[in-house]
């Protein structure tokens, strides 16, 4: 499974250009890091493993996560805060 965006996985009913950049980041990301950013084999798995390096998504930020997480069975997810962008991708020599 490839970058797809959150909104995407959890079947928003609406999204706009975000998704795109989204994409274009990830794959900016592997393309650095020659790694798949979150090789999740399910939504599920990978919804987490973005969860996990990002923060779940902050209910003021996008207020409709809740339900969606919910519904795709990861109701549980707190608000996290993500790393530095600096661990997640370090310079390479």
């Amino acid at each position: 499974m490839g970058p797809v965006p959150p909104e995407l996985l959890l079947r928003a009913p609406r999204y706009g250009a975000a998704v795109d950049l989204w994409s274009v980041g990830c794959v900016m990301v592997e393309l650095v890091r020659r790694q798949p950013l979150w090789p999740g084999a399910t939504e599920a798995g990978q919804l987490k493993q973005i969860a996990a390096t990002l923060g779940a998504p902050a209910l003021h930020a996008w207020p409709d996560s809740q339900p969606l997480l919910a519904a795709a069975g990861l109701g549980g997810l707190a608000e996290q805060h993500s790393p530095p962008l600096r661990e997640l991708c370090p310079q390479r020599g």
